[in-house]
């Protein structure tokens, strides 16, 4: 493909402002995956700004490219990633892809998510073609590894009996990274069947991919390898720099609600679970639990400054329960007024619930239960858990795809791009 020149003079400062905005928007929108206060349509903003900053680029021809692998080169981060892989995969240039796929074989750890990020935004045909190609036998590892990660993500390309057939020797490649992606791309290729045998896999990545596959497949397979897991990783995550703690909280958490969604009600299990986790991990299991008998406990939290705000939005999500439209909420202090606890800066956004005023509020939920806003789980229909991906914020908005996806086998990823997420939305409720 002849170099890509733009049809007017570029200012370098504001190509490197675009580089820069599109990797920050970018990483703004990967941290809010799980948010309690993004919803869909702060989604659509961030999809918005990330593409006017990518068009910026995309506009200066290869005077943009090279200021977003400069951006790349100096920051390393995967939103620079993100940048330059999107740039060279939808251009289709093998110059542009080069130095994409070197930087992410430096550093897969960090940059991998990049990468598939950049397949995700480009249109499904695009997406298909990738995963066709990388995922070949003949193919890198690295390639083989992304291409099942994107397809985890997109189960509308999971068609075709080469991917199958292709499935089956990743499953059982020398690389664990590669074992633990196709793992987790079994759910979309309808192929958790053949998972079980990872459950003993020496690699700890494989064995705890399987469990959440067999999980999302209704299997009980796996769930006391991910309770131990979980467990021992909650154990030592305090005792990591920063770096290293930043991530395992990241896989942490996502093993964390699985183990959530797993668990029935009343299982013995859950007491001993909580007992092990520390406070905020503990709030976190008992929102995708769902569990009414453990409200109490969330009670206990408001009092704690380390994470009172998210124990009242935790409980105000179980009970359907506005704590500020209720008078359940305190007021915002004035900030000379010396009153700063941890949790101001943790849950930033979130009201600081009155203690006292949710203890003393009437509610009439039994025990043992699941419940969602108020709502036991099993009385939501096809409809309400629609509205909730269309209305909730993206944490509430992941347990709707989950229960979905148990109930109807109707993958729905919320991290898509907002277009696609509508798309597939209309496709599948009008």
């Amino acid at each position: 493909m002849p170099p890509v020149k733009p049809s007017f003079p570029f200012i370098p400062p504001l190509l490197e402002r675009h580089a820069g905005d599109a990797a920050f928007y970018w990483q703004q929108r990967d941290q809010s995956a799980y948010s309690q206060l993004i919803d869909w349509q702060a989604l659509w903003h961030f999809d918005r700004l990330l593409n006017a900053h990518l068009d910026g680029i995309r506009v200066a021809g290869d005077a943009g490219w090279q200021l977003a692998l400069q951006a790349l080169e100096r920051w390393g981060g995967a939103g620079e990633l993100f940048v330059c892989a999107t740039l060279a995969l939808e251009q289709g240039r093998e110059a542009w892809q080069q130095p994409v796929f070197a930087a992410v074989q430096r550093n897969p750890a960090r940059l991998l998510r990049g990468l598939v990020s950049a397949a995700l935004w480009l249109p499904i045909g695009s997406r298909r073609e990738f995963i066709e190609q990388w995922s070949r036998p003949d193919a890198a590892e690295l390639m083989q590894t992304a291409a099942w990660r994107i397809l985890a993500c997109c189960g509308e390309a999971a068609d075709g009996q080469a991917l199958r057939a292709r499935f089956d020797k990743a499953l059982r490649h020398p690389d664990p990274c590669m074992r633990a992606a196709a793992c987790r791309a079994s759910p979309c290729l309808r192929l958790t069947g053949q998972v079980p045998a990872c459950l003993h896999d020496e690699a700890g990545e494989v064995m705890i991919e399987a469990a959440i596959a067999l999980q999302r497949a209704g299997s009980t397979q796996g769930r006391a390898k991910l309770q131990a897991t979980v467990i021992g990783v909650a154990g030592y995550i305090g005792k990591l720099d920063s770096h290293d703690r930043q991530r395992a909280q990241h896989r942490l958490g996502r093993w964390l609600r699985h183990l959530a969604l797993s668990l029935p009600p009343a299982s013995p299990d859950v007491e001993n679970l909580l007992a092990q986790l520390p406070p905020r991990l503990r709030l976190s299991f008992i929102l995708h639990h769902g569990d009414t008998a453990w409200l109490p406990l969330v009670r206990e939290q408001m009092y704690n400054p380390e994470c009172a705000r998210l124990a009242g939005r935790v409980w105000s999500i179980l009970t359907g329960v506005d704590l500020e439209t209720h008078g359940l909420a305190l007021p915002i202090p004035p900030r000379d007024a010396g009153r700063e606890f941890p949790t101001d800066n943790l849950d930033p956004g979130l009201p600081m619930p009155n203690e006292r005023a949710v203890a003393g509020f009437s509610l009439s939920l039994p025990e043992g239960q699941r419940i969602l806003l108020g709502r036991f789980l099993d009385s939501l229909d096809r409809q309400d858990l629609y509205a909730l991906l269309r209305n909730a914020p993206q944490d509430v908005r992941w347990m709707a795809a989950r229960h979905l996806e148990q109930r109807e086998n109707f993958l729905f990823n919320t991290r898509a791009p907002a277009r696609e997420q509508a798309e597939t939305l209309e496709r599948a409720f009008r």
